[in-house]
C-alpha cells in the first residue's frame, strides 16, 4: 500500500460538507492525542463535519478502543505516552489492513521524510498539526467514506455483449506503464466496451479533444509521463465536456485538493472496485 502524503505547503479552502455516508449513519472516528486541547479542537471540528468521535489519550487505551469498538477511520499524534504513533498505527494495520490511519503531529517526522515514515508503517496520510490542518483532514475523510461506500454498496454486473461493437460506450485509459494499460483494455473489452489507450497526458488530451463527444469515461493514473500528469488531465476533460466521467488512481496527496469533480481511488484498491464503478458509470450512457 503506498500511502498519500499531504504536502504542508498548500492550502485548502471552501466548504466542507459530510460525508455521504453522514445521511445514513454517522462514521465513526477513533482519536488518539495525550494532549486534551488538540483532542478537544480536532473532536468537535469533526462532531460539526457529522462524525462521532471516541478519543483516548495514549497509544495503549486507543489499541483497546480499537478492540472495543468497530471504527471508519483513526486519528492519532506521533508523541503518545507508552508507545509511539508509528507503533500504534502498525497494531492497527496489523489488525485491520483496510482502515484509513491519518498522523496528525508536531514532531520532526514532518520536517524529515514523512512519505518514507508513512509508506513503511501504511499510514495513509501525514498532517501538520496546525489549525489549518483541519479542513484536509475533513476532506480527506470525506473521500475516504465515499470510496468505502461504493465499496460496501457495489452495484449489480451489467449484461454486455462479449464483442465491442461500434456503438458500445468508449473509455480512454491513460497510464505510462504498458502492463496497466493492456491489462485494462483486456478487461475492459471482455465487458464489451471499446478502450482508446494513451501513455502521457497530452497523447491524450490530444485524442480527447479531437472528438470529446466520442468518450464516455476517461480513466487516469496520476503521473503518467514526464508532463502535469492525469490531474491536470482529468480537470481539462470536465473543463471541455463536464458530462464525462473521470476516475483517477493515485498514490498522491495532491489529487484530493486540486481534483476538481473527479473520482478518485486510492492505490491499493481492489481491482474490481474500479471494474465495478466504471460499469456503474458507462451503464448510463449504454
Amino acid at each position: 500500500m503506498k500511502p498519500r502524503v499531504v504536502d504542508i505547503s498548500l492550502n485548502y479552502t471552501g466548504n466542507i460538507r459530510p460525508s455521504p455516508l453522514a445521511i445514513k449513519q454517522r462514521p465513526k472516528i477513533l482519536l488518539i492525542d495525550d494532549s486534551p486541547i488538540v483532542r478537544i479542537m480536532i473532536g468537535r471540528f469533526l462532531k460539526g463535519k457529522n462524525y462521532d468521535v471516541v478519543v483516548a489519550s495514549s497509544g495503549e487505551e486507543g489499541l483497546e478502543r480499537f478492540d472495543e469498538e468497530k471504527f471508519d477511520a483513526v486519528i492519532l499524534n506521533e508523541v503518545l505516552p507508552g508507545m509511539y504513533g508509528t507503533v500504534v498505527a502498525d497494531k492497527i494495520r496489523n489488525t485491520n489492513p483496510q482502515i484509513p490511519i491519518f498522523m496528525v503531529t508536531g514532531s520532526d517526522i514532518i520536517n524529515g521524510n514523512p512519505k518514507q515514515v508513512a509508506e513503511q508503517h501504511r499510514i495513509n496520510a501525514i498532517f501538520p498539526k496546525t489549525t489549518n490542518t483541519l479542513p484536509l483532514i475533513a476532506k480527506v475523510l470525506e473521500k475516504e467514506q465515499h470510496l468505502q461506500e461504493i465499496l460496501t454498496n457495489p452495484v449489480e454486473p451489467i449484461t454486455m455483449p462479449s464483442v465491442t461493437p461500434s456503438g458500445a460506450p468508449m473509455i480512454l485509459v491513460v497510464d505510462s506503464s504498458q502492463t496497466v494499460l493492456k491489462m485494462l483494455k483486456s478487461e475492459f473489452e471482455k465487458m464489451g466496451f471499446n478502450v482508446t489507450t494513451a501513455s502521457s497526458e497530452t497523447d491524450a488530451w490530444h485524442i480527447f479533444q479531437k472528438s470529446p463527444k466520442k468518450f464516455n469515461l476517461v480513466i487516469t493514473a496520476n503521473f503518467v509521463g514526464l508532463d502535469r500528469g492525469g490531474i491536470a488531465l482529468g480537470n481539462m476533460v470536465k473543463a471541455l465536456r463536464p458530462e464525462t466521467p473521470v476516475i483517477l488512481h493515485t498514490s498522491d496527496d495532491i489529487g484530493y485538493l486540486e481534483a476538481r469533480d473527479i473520482e478518485i481511488f486510492m492505490k491499493t484498491f481492489p481491482f474490481t472496485l474500479l471494474m465495478s464503478r466504471a460499469q456503474q458509470l458507462l451503464s448510463k450512457a449504454s
